[in-house]
């Protein structure tokens, strides 16, 4: 499920990098890139561009790493 990346708002992006900043751990719910649905507890370590779309660099609990596209992040709650 490849489609053109749409995005994010600037305010949205802002509170990842305050995230990241502050430590903070988060609860995410996204799309993966085949439909299915995740909902992790994650700390953020970094944000980057690649190919025009912006991607999140994360870690799970279990110390997995996650590169996730930003427009497939459904919600992010400060845990």
């Amino acid at each position: 499920m490849t489609t053109k990346y749409t995005p994010v708002p600037c305010s949205i992006y802002g509170k990842y990098e305050s995230a990241i900043f502050k430590g903070h751990r988060l609860r995410l719910c996204w799309v993966g890139a085949q439909g299915q649905h995740h909902i992790e507890t994650v700390t953020i370590s970094d944000l980057r561009v690649k190919h025009r779309a912006e991607y999140m660099i994360c870690q799970n609990i279990h110390g997995q790493r996650r590169i996730l596209r930003l427009d497939r992040v459904r919600s992010a709650r400060i845990i």
